[in-house]
């Protein structure tokens, strides 16, 4: 699969290049998850998590496409960019795709989830409705969600709830969040 890239600009002004995961980022989602706060850990992975058991880092890093697929949010410079995001995306049965994204500490509030929801969102394109898991107490990804036009369902389990976004036929059944639209280049 060829390499295929969008640069998004964030709040601040920050350029960050949006591209698919690939198995030879392994190395930099690994450091990427070790550098989180067991906070954002725990949020994204919904247990205590340190860093990523090898079952885990393959999954995220060699998805099984198309039914999923993942991206990384990088900032940097061209030779050293560095993952300060990560999306994920699973297609299941009946036309939904469940969305799990998590931003580094320090970037977090500028964007980055909102982009990362939204390319993926565009890239599970014919969905009808978009789904994820997230902590009750992570009011942070609530609020993004919300913004986004997902309503928030009952809890699955203690201490979760659903968030949920129906793709209607006013926005062609792409799946997209907002209008946005992504153009993948090499």
């Amino acid at each position: 699969m060829a390499s295929q890239a969008v640069a998004a600009v964030v709040r601040d002004g920050l350029p960050v290049r949006l591209q698919p995961v690939r198995p030879e980022d392994a190395g930099k989602v690994q450091s990427f998850v070790r550098a989180l706060s067991p906070q954002s850990r725990y949020s994204r992975f919904l247990g205590a998590v340190s860093e990523l058991l090898p079952h885990m880092l393959r999954r995220l890093t060699q998805p099984v496409l198309p039914r999923e697929f993942g991206l990384l949010a990088l900032a940097g410079g061209s030779g050293a960019r560095s993952v300060v995001g990560m999306g994920h995306c699973v297609l299941e049965e009946g036309s939904n795709a469940e969305l799990a994204v998590v931003v580094a500490d320090a970037w977090q509030r500028r964007g980055i989830g909102t982009r990362l929801v939204q390319a993926l969102a565009h890239r599970a394109s014919g969905v009808e409705a978009l789904r994820g898991i997230v902590l009750a107490e992570n009011r942070a990804m609530l609020a993004l969600a919300r913004r986004l036009g997902f309503r928030v369902l009952g809890n699955p389990e203690p201490g979760l709830v659903q968030i949920e976004k129906l793709v209607t036929p006013a926005d062609g059944g792409t799946g997209r969040v907002r209008a946005t639209r992504y153009t993948w280049s090499e």
